[in-house]
């Protein structure tokens, strides 16, 4: 990135969320879905990063925790995870 660019911003680096930390975030933030969605939500994504850090991984990205949110938005407005 530019260096003046990157001077408008702060950096703030965070670990990700485990799977039962993102699970209760979603819930939080979208009340309309059930335990079980948010719990596959974070298995899901949970299971995306393990798989983008193997040492031969299948995947290229992994589902991020903003990614889950939206995710879970589109679940409470009616969609399905099919």
């Amino acid at each position: 990135m530019d260096r003046a660019l990157v001077d408008r911003f702060t950096i703030i680096e965070m670990d990700t969320l485990n799977k039962e930390q993102e699970a209760d975030l979603l819930l939080q933030l979208h009340p309309g879905i059930t335990k079980s969605q948010s719990n596959i939500i974070a298995e899901i994504a949970s299971l995306t990063r393990k798989e983008v850090t193997n040492e031969t991984p299948k995947l290229t990205n992994a589902i991020s925790t903003r990614l889950s949110v939206e995710i879970a938005g589109l679940l409470e407005d009616g969609f399905t995870l099919a």
